[in-house]
């Protein structure tokens, strides 16, 4: 008498790996847009990447105002073109 150990897998299976992956990746981005970018980012800290790119869009992904996000933008395009410059 033997036993079959060979596991016979269809393509659904291989599906999992996909649906988990996105899953897993779903989860960081929220996570990261909600309670990274809200609950730990002070009036104080740098902008994040999030209200930039926000804000090019016209929607606030932060704690801090339009107007801030702008001026801080403005000045760093500011600064990086006196350093093409000096350059």
């Amino acid at each position: 008498m033997s036993v079959d150990l060979h596991q016979h897998l269809s393509t659904t299976d291989y599906l999992g790996v996909v649906v988990v992956w996105a899953i897993f990746f779903s989860f960081v981005f929220l996570f990261s847009c909600t309670c990274l970018n809200w609950c730990f980012i002070k009036g104080d800290d740098d902008i994040t990447v999030f209200e930039k790119w926000g804000a090019k869009r016209g929607s606030k992904w932060g704690p801090h105002s339009f107007e801030l996000v702008h001026k801080r933008m403005a000045e760093q395009k500011e600064m990086k073109a006196r350093v093409a410059a000096a350059e």
